[in-house]
C-alpha cells in the first residue's frame, strides 16, 4: 500500500503544475490600425446643354429642369442664359436610365409674363443639346422694274381662284374681273411690273376644282397680252386632294426653278386657294396642279373644322397624298385632364410618329398683371403617364405657376416620316433644321 502512494505523488504533482500553466491568460495580437479604405465613386455626366449667345431674347428668364422619369422626382435643375455650357452628374452605373427634359423660358412684355415650359419624355444618358439661334428668313429681292405691263384673260369658264407670278412671287396684283352675259369671265391685270427675268405664270382654278396654267414669255415693256380660256394648258402632275365636308382650308403651292433656293415669298405660284375662295369651289375634290419644268417645290395646305385642324408642309417634290379622310378618328378623349399623369384614349399609335399635349393657364389683367402659363409634353410613339415636379426655388420665385391649375388645351400627332428621336437629334443634338421643314400635324383641340 505504501509503494501505491509513493508511486502517485509524483503524478499528482504534474497534474496540478499542468493546470497551473494553462490557467495564464492568452495574449492575441492587436487588430490592424488601419483599415481596408473605401474606393472612391466615380461619376458621369448624363445630360449636357450648350445655349448660343443669342438664343434667348432680352427680358426673359430661363431654366433646365431634369426629372426622373421613374416618379418625377427632380434630379437637378440650374438657371441658364446665352452662352451658357452646364452639365449634370451623377454616381456612374451600368442600368440604363431615361430622363425627362424641361426647359422653361419666362419672358416679361409690357407688364404681362409669360411662361413656356417644352417638356421631352425619354431622353436617354449621355445626352448633348444644343439651343441654337434661328437663322435669317430668307428674301430675295426682285431688282427693280425695267417696265410695266397689261395682262388679259378672257373668256374663262367659272373660274374660282387665280393667280399671276413671276420667279420671285405673286405680283400682289388681284386684276379686276366682269362676267358677261354669256357667263364667261374676263380678268384684266393692270401695270404689271416688268423685270430683267421677264416671264409670267397666270394659273387658275374653276368651281369644279379643276386647275389650269399659262406661261407668258417673251414680254416687252408697254406689251399688252391677252389670251383666252382655249390657250390654258392642263398640269404636267395632278395630286388630288379630298376635302371633307364644311370646314375651312388654305392651300398654297409654290414651285422653283433648277439652281433656285428657296425663299420667303419667291417662287411661281401654281396654286393659291384662300379660305374666301372656299364657297366658290362646288367640289369637295380639288385636282392640286405641279409642272414638269419646275425643280422643287413648297406645298402648303391647311384645314380646319370645329376642334380639329389638319397642317401639311412639304418642301421638294410633290406630295404624294394626304390624310385628310376621317376627322372622327382622331378623336381624343380624355379620362384624366391633369397634367400629372394625364391619360386619353384615342388613334391609335401606329397612325403617327410623334405627339405632344397642350396645358395652358391664366391669371390677371392683360398689361397689368397678367400671367400665362403654356407647358408642353412631347412624347414618341408611345404615350406614357408622369408625374412632373418643379423644384421650389422655381416655384417660389414664379408663384404663379401652379401646375394643378393648368387645363389642358388640346393634343397634336406628327405624322411625318421622321421619328421622335430622329427630331430631338435634328431638333437639340445634331441641329439639322433641313430635316424638320416638312410637317404633317393633326391637332384637336379640348
Amino acid at each position: 500500500m505504501k509503494k501505491i502512494i509513493l508511486v502517485l505523488i509524483p503524478i499528482i504533482f504534474v497534474v496540478i503544475s499542468c493546470s497551473s500553466d494553462s490557467s495564464e491568460p492568452v495574449v492575441s495580437k492587436p487588430e490592424s490600425e488601419n483599415p481596408t479604405e473605401e474606393e472612391p465613386i466615380e461619376n458621369e455626366i448624363y445630360f449636357t446643354l450648350n445655349v448660343d449667345n443669342n438664343y434667348y431674347s432680352e427680358n426673359s428668364e430661363s431654366w433646365l429642369v431634369v426629372n426622373d422619369a421613374n416618379n418625377g422626382d427632380v434630379l437637378d435643375y440650374i438657371q441658364i442664359d446665352n452662352g451658357a455650357s452646364v452639365h449634370f452628374e451623377k454616381p456612374m452605373t451600368t442600368a440604363i436610365h431615361d430622363n425627362n427634359i424641361s426647359l422653361i423660358n419666362v419672358r416679361n412684355y409690357e407688364g404681362n409674363t409669360y411662361i413656356s415650359i417644352s417638356t421631352f419624355s425619354s431622353v436617354s444618358d449621355g445626352s448633348i443639346w444644343n439651343l441654337v439661334s434661328g437663322t435669317p428668313v430668307n428674301f430675295t429681292s426682285r431688282g427693280n422694274a425695267i417696265g410695266a405691263l397689261k395682262i388679259n384673260a378672257n373668256n374663262l369658264n367659272s373660274p374660282a381662284s387665280y393667280t399671276l407670278s413671276n420667279k420671285y412671287g405673286s405680283t400682289l396684283s388681284g386684276g379686276s374681273s366682269e362676267t358677261t352675259v354669256n357667263q364667261v369671265t374676263n380678268i384684266e391685270f393692270e401695270n404689271i411690273p416688268l423685270y430683267q427675268e421677264n416671264r409670267y405664270l397666270f394659273s387658275i382654278y374653276d368651281t369644279n376644282g379643276d386647275a389650269k396654267y399659262k406661261f407668258l414669255d417673251d414680254l416687252t415693256d408697254g406689251e399688252t397680252i391677252t389670251f383666252n380660256s382655249s390657250e390654258l394648258q392642263s398640269y404636267d402632275e395632278i395630286v388630288p386632294l379630298y376635302l371633307p365636308d364644311g370646314g375651312e382650308y388654305f392651300c398654297n403651292i409654290v414651285g422653283f426653278e433648277e439652281n433656285q433656293a428657296y425663299n420667303e415669298g419667291g417662287g411661281y405660284l401654281l396654286n393659291l386657294l384662300l379660305p374666301f375662295d372656299n364657297k366658290k369651289i362646288t367640289s369637295n375634290n380639288i385636282n392640286l396642279g405641279y409642272l414638269n419644268t419646275l425643280d422643287k417645290y413648297i406645298t402648303t395646305l391647311n384645314y380646319t373644322n370645329g376642334n380639329f385642324d389638319y397642317l401639311y408642309l412639304k418642301y421638294g417634290d410633290r406630295p404624294v397624298g394626304f390624310q385628310l379622310a376621317d376627322i372622327d378618328y382622331w378623336n381624343v378623349d380624355v379620362t384624366n385632364d391633369a397634367i400629372n399623369n394625364f391619360q386619353y384614349n384615342g388613334p391609335s399609335s401606329n397612325s403617327f410618329n410623334r405627339q405632344s399635349h397642350h396645358f395652358q393657364s391664366s391669371v390677371g389683367t392683360k398689361d397689368v398683371d397678367y400671367v400665362e402659363v403654356n407647358w408642353n409634353l412631347n412624347q414618341g410613339k408611345y404615350y406614357y403617364g408622369y408625374n412632373y415636379e418643379l423644384p421650389e426655388e422655381i416655384l417660389n420665385r414664379y408663384p404663379n405657376l401652379e401646375i394643378n391649375n393648368l387645363n389642358y388645351q388640346g393634343s397634336s400627332f406628327y405624322l411625318h416620316e421622321y421619328s421622335y428621336l430622329e427630331y430631338i437629334d435634328a431638333k437639340y443634338e445634331e441641329h439639322n433644321p433641313d430635316f424638320l421643314l416638312d410637317k404633317e400635324i393633326i391637332s384637336v383641340k379640348n
